[in-house]
């Protein structure tokens, strides 16, 4: 993959400011994207943005909530106006909950269960609705599912389902938007070393962070973002509505 491949493309990515986002914000800056990046965090994107500008790179940042599709128009709308264009987005932003891995199906709270469907499921289709209203023919979507997304849990069963709807979602899309030449795909990460996993290894949660593998170790950040570059760039033209697990081999 050519390290420069992204030069001057438009990119916009909600959960921008932490783990596998963050990352992937660096890494499409260092190839020469033009970055918007939507969060919660407001010192998260502060810090990303400062970065980004002090290496020569161009960003805007909005703190965005993307259970609420005004905020989420409003994120894409702001990179549009300052950049005229949306080439690609990456749909990072998602939560695990506050009891992950905790409750079966029988067990879960209506309140969990509405929390974590409204980050993870509609939060991505309130994005991926804007960015295809938006988005250049030709351009390329990556959103960001689970390895629960092809598998169950017995004890995280709004998040599986949750990312099971992403995976539902985004193959929809590729359906309808595939005449314009705009691919969507999704990637399905393994326990990854980011943030939200280091909050279940402090709860010892070792059913979260003890999956099998073959190549025993958590996956980083920066080999998520690798593969996100790959999907969004011109290399992977003629793969849409696919899923990749980024797992380790946890699902051979």
């Amino acid at each position: 993959m050519a390290a420069g491949n992204l030069e001057g493309k438009v990119i916009a990515i909600t959960g921008g400011a932490s783990g596998m986002g963050l990352a992937t914000a660096k890494l499409l800056s260092s190839r020469g994207a033009i970055l918007a990046l939507a969060d919660l965090n407001q010192a998260g994107l502060d810090e990303i943005a400062t970065t980004i500008r002090s290496q020569g790179g161009k960003v805007v940042t909005r703190v965005t909530d993307v259970r609420n599709p005004d905020q989420v128009n409003a994120f894409i709308d702001t990179a549009v106006a300052e950049y005229g264009k949306l080439d690609g987005a990456v749909n990072m932003a998602g939560i695990l909950g506050k009891n992950a891995y905790k409750h079966s199906v029988e067990e879960l709270s209506l309140e969990e269960w509405e929390l974590i469907m409204g980050v993870n499921a509609t939060g991505t289709f309130n994005s991926l609705k804007k960015e295809l209203q938006v988005i250049v023919d030709g351009g390329s979507i990556v959103n960001v599912g689970s390895i629960l997304s092809i598998r169950g849990s017995a004890n995280n069963p709004a998040y599986a389902a949750s990312k099971h709807a992403v995976l539902g979602l985004s193959r929809s899309a590729a359906k309808s938007a595939g005449s314009r030449g705009v691919r969507v795909n999704v990637i399905a990460p393994g326990t990854t070393n980011t943030p939200m996993v280091h909050v279940l290894e402090n709860q010892n949660l070792g059913s979260a962070r003890s999956l099998p593998t073959p190549l025993g170790r958590k996956g980083e950040p920066e080999e998520i973002a690798a593969f996100v570059a790959f999907l969004l760039g011109d290399e992977s033209r003629f793969i849409t509505g696919a899923v990749y697990p980024i797992d380790g081999g946890w699902s051979a």
